[in-house]
């Protein structure tokens, strides 16, 4: 019954959506009593519609991660069954093979669809869970089991409204392992909950200090900060958010914060239905309108000066330093006379000199972040974006 209350809060959440989406919703029914068959109802009807809505992609998203998390628990029920009928001997090669076949291809096909839906809509979950699976280190990997015990209790109590014990219960957790991240967020979760500002900051920013590519402690110093009414701190520190991982969630994110003044960061960005040119992979899907030929052929120019990630070194044909860079420009060169209107702030942002800040805070997509990575390690860089930003995306909202 959890996946069904998981799927029927993002039904409410996307009631306008819901009233047209009847086909979707009849998925979440089927879903409830049959996984696979809910998930083919989804995809089918999808497969129909020219331009699936936000709506059916959030969905497919959140039933695909759950499938993701059954298949993950059927392993490891597999895997106590296979020692069990062991005799409680541990696992052989080949049977630990086959366990960690079963998990990572169901990784695999989770990120695969997060990846797609990242690329063909405005999916904030799609972003989300790439970020956390693949963009962010892993933490709490040696976390002893007493302290993990110590932690879950501490959740429940937060639960419970009762965070003096809460704070207790992740203290000692941090006794026991004194680098764990979850306890310390959750021990600012604790002050947070209080109302005690001051006091939740402290431990976010210990987190944030520690681990600064991890967007959870900066997610909660904004929410903070927020609460203080402290706007301006709180859309700086969003702005930093968006030059770590630039997705559909940390922009959402942003635009929350601007809704105070007033505002709205319109990103400019367009959909496209093919994946970013990537050195090493075949890139001989379709790509979309006859233009985009010249952003595929663009890789075939320069990728004997690339690396893996799609970083160019010097070399005498460009001064464009990534991959995805040179590809846009090369379409927007090769086809300025020819494109439709959409394409006009794209030129102009060429013009400006602005096309790096527009692929990669606007077109952002997680197989291009080693070289999002590599642009924004420079001070002069994130600058540059803060001014694109500012100067080119943000908006009056439209009063209704």
């Amino acid at each position: 019954m959890r996946h069904i209350f998981l799927l029927l809060t993002l039904l409410f959440s996307f009631s306008i959506q819901a009233q047209t989406a009847k086909q979707v919703n009849k998925a979440i029914k089927v879903f409830g009593k049959d996984i696979d068959k809910g998930l083919d109802k989804l995809t089918t009807y999808m497969s129909k519609e020219k331009y699936p809505s936000l709506y059916a992609f959030e969905v497919l998203v959140t039933m695909e991660h759950l499938k993701y998390l059954y298949n993950v628990s059927k392993g490891d029920e597999i895997e106590e069954a296979m020692i069990e009928e062991n005799d409680g001997e541990p696992l052989d090669s080949v049977g630990v093979q086959l366990i960690d076949d079963i998990k990572r291809f169901s990784k695999e096909n989770f990120l695969d669809v997060c990846r797609y839906s990242s690329l063909a809509s405005f999916s904030q979950n799609a972003d989300m869970y790439l970020r956390q699976m693949v963009a962010e280190e892993k933490l709490d990997t040696n976390v002893s089991d007493d302290g993990w015990e110590l932690f879950d209790e501490g959740k429940l109590k937060i639960d419970d409204g009762e965070f003096e014990l809460a704070e207790l219960n992740f203290r000692k957790a941090m006794d026991k392992d004194s680098g764990f991240y979850l306890a310390n967020i959750y021990l600012g979760h604790t002050f947070y909950y209080r109302e005690n500002y001051d006091s939740a900051m402290f431990f976010y920013e210990r987190s944030r200090t520690a681990y600064p590519n991890k967007m959870l402690p900066r997610t909660c110093i904004v929410d903070c900060l927020v609460q203080q009414g402290l706007f301006y701190r709180a859309k700086k520190e969003c702005q930093q958010m968006l030059f770590l991982y630039p997705g559909h969630d940390i922009k959402s994110k942003y635009n929350e914060i601007l809704s105070v003044e007033n505002k709205v960061m319109n990103d400019r960005r367009f959909t496209r239905y093919f994946y970013p040119n990537t050195i090493g992979e075949d890139d001989a899907e379709r790509y979309g309108p006859t233009y985009w030929k010249d952003y595929r052929d663009a890789k075939k120019e320069v990728s004997r000066y690339c690396n893996e990630d799609g970083i160019i070194e010097e070399n005498g044909l460009t001064k464009d330093r990534y991959l995805e860079v040179y590809s846009f420009r090369r379409m927007l060169e090769e086809n300025q006379e020819d494109l439709p209107d959409i394409y006009e702030f794209p030129l102009r942002m060429m013009e400006d000199g602005y096309l790096e800040p527009f692929v990669f805070i606007s077109m952002f997509h997680i197989d291009i972040l080693p070289q999002l990575q590599d642009y924004m390690s420079n001070e002069d860089n994130r600058k540059k974006c803060e001014d694109y930003i500012d100067k080119y995306l943000l908006e009056t909202r439209e009063k209704h």
